[in-house]
């Protein structure tokens, strides 16, 4: 057997398409070989004398679609190989992202080569990063954004969480592979069963299907996602001097199981009006659920907050996460006075005749009706039909008040002769009060 002198060097680059990425790769590329004693034949009845192996690294850039092998060697008494060049197409590129073996024999008994077997894989150069920051412990969101370095092979784009349920790593949903940035939140990813993935710590990171990731895992924390505001309802105090106003706030969306709704409330000086919290909206049956504020308010302007967290006992008000939160105005609408003055008298003409009469003006809130009450000689009067007589009953609040003849004055008449005074009130029940 001869003494046996080999060169071997293999040389791997990406086949370069008319159109190629502005990004680099690099190849990993593990090659090995059996090779013979030159006119030994092949090897099928024998041991193989010799194996190299070899292992490179090259930086390319451009589209993934091939590899062209140009094996260059050199053994003494051999045929010279160095024009054996040899172009080996890719169909998936996901193969090389994976790792390939491409296996060609040689077996031509005049070649110093019998057999060679390369194991290739790629990765995307060092100018690949994970741009978004480590969030470390501020990590909490309702929304998450992951983006890495553009313009690379959208299989490098390979997105993957931990889902703890399973404590299996999974893909992202399709539509956000092959993208180096987005933005997603907890129902993207987990559907109907977002809510069993809410405030928990969950990992993402992006590897390829090769085991190659530039970064370990980032740690997220979906917090329960702020529902919108659809509107807020307000009503005004019913007579001036009460202090019965209320609101109802009507959001975007029902509250998840282990979700509390806090609301706080301030006057227009930033002055603390109170807090309340509720695990249970009415369902408006619009796509809205409202929740209505069950203290009565005063006439003026208040200022409203109000956020979502899990768990129970609403959220302290000096808590640092109320200075970021968006202030929605409310107000309560004052009610207009009742008021009313005498217009106009006049007498008895003669003794026993009741033709006297008092006419009266009166002011209210929108177009309440209005009604009044005849007092004489400090006597509750009822009109029995013919005249007005003592008021003997229980319920004179009902039975004692007459409306008045058009919308804001009236006349009294069939009066005879006596001290009388007159009271006014409103529908909802709203009297002329004086200091």
């Amino acid at each position: 057997m001869r003494n046996n002198y080999s060169l071997i060097i293999t040389i791997f680059v990406l086949f370069i398409q008319q159109i190629c990425f502005s990004q680099g790769y690099v190849i990993y590329q593990k090659t090995e070989r059996a090779i013979l004693s030159c006119g030994q034949g092949d090897i099928a009845d024998g041991a193989v004398p010799c194996r190299n192996g070899l292992t490179g690294v090259a930086s390319v850039k451009g589209n993934i679609t091939g590899l062209y092998s140009s094996d260059i060697g050199n053994n003494e008494g051999c045929t010279d190989q160095s024009n054996s060049d040899r172009f080996i197409p890719v169909s998936n590129p996901e193969e090389l992202f994976c790792g390939k073996t491409f296996n060609p024999t040689i077996d031509i008994s005049n070649y110093c080569y019998d057999h060679e077997v390369s194991f290739v894989s790629v990765r995307p150069d060092d100018n690949f990063k994970i741009l978004t920051p480590n969030p470390g412990i501020a990590n909490k969101r309702t929304e998450i954004t992951l983006e890495a370095t553009p313009g690379y092979h959208p299989l490098v784009y390979n997105w993957q969480y931990l889902d703890i349920n399973s404590n299996t790593w999974k893909q992202f949903p399709s539509r956000f592979l092959g993208k180096s940035s987005i933005t997603f939140d907890a129902e993207d990813l987990f559907g109907a069963s977002a809510e069993d993935y809410i405030d928990q710590s969950i990992q993402y990171k992006l590897e390829l299907c090769n085991g190659w990731s530039p970064t370990g895992p980032y740690i997220y924390i979906f917090e329960y996602p702020s529902p919108g505001l659809s509107s807020i309802d307000t009503n005004p105090i019913t007579c001036n001097y009460d202090s019965d106003g209320d609101f109802t706030i009507n959001i975007d969306r029902n509250l998840f199981s282990n979700e509390e709704l806090v609301i706080t409330l301030y006057n227009s000086n930033n002055v603390l009006v109170g807090q309340e919290q509720t695990t249970s909206l009415i369902n408006n049956g619009d796509g809205t659920f409202s929740f209505k504020w069950p203290r009565m308010l005063d006439a003026g302007s208040y200022l409203l907050k109000y956020q979502t967290h899990g768990g129970r006992g609403g959220i302290d008000p000096n808590d640092s996460s109320w200075n970021s939160l968006i202030v929605e105005p409310v107000t309560i609408l004052d009610a207009a006075k009742v008021e009313f003055t005498i217009t106009g008298q006049s007498e008895e003409t003669c003794f026993d005749e009741n033709d006297g009469y008092i006419d009266v003006e009166a002011t209210r809130e929108g177009n309440r009706t209005l009604y009044y009450q005849l007092i004489k000689n400090g006597t509750v009067q009822i009109f029995n039909g013919t005249k007005w007589v003592n008021y003997t009953g229980t319920n004179a609040q009902n039975e004692t008040f007459n409306s008045f003849i058009s919308n804001t004055t009236t006349r009294i008449s069939k009066l005879g002769k006596g001290t009388y005074r007159v009271k006014v009130r409103d529908s909802h029940e709203c009297y002329m009060r004086t200091n």
